[in-house]
């Protein structure tokens, strides 16, 4: 498995829009985001399926139609940021 290079990317561009809005997370370089110097969120490719890690987790990328099914990755992104806050205390 590799990481996605930024043309593999462009199916979830509405994904990564939103978790462009997440306050406080900062994406270094195209599908990149970082938190606290920690890295948060980077995708991955294997057999044209997009993966997504949050933290240690990895997670296939749904299309349902031509719709990503996003709400439940966010709240992932979200809880995974409050425990590195956590961390870093």
């Amino acid at each position: 498995m590799k990481h996605a290079k930024p043309e593999d990317l462009e199916n979830i561009e509405s994904l990564l829009m939103q978790i462009r809005t997440i306050n406080n997370l900062k994406e270094k370089q195209l599908g990149h985001f970082y938190f606290k110097g920690i890295n948060i969120v980077h995708f991955h490719i294997d057999n044209s399926r997009i993966f997504i890690d949050i933290g240690d987790s990895r997670t296939e990328i749904v299309f349902t139609g031509d719709v990503i099914q996003m709400d439940n990755i966010l709240i992932k992104i979200k809880e995974y940021m409050q425990e590195v806050s956590l961390r870093k205390k």
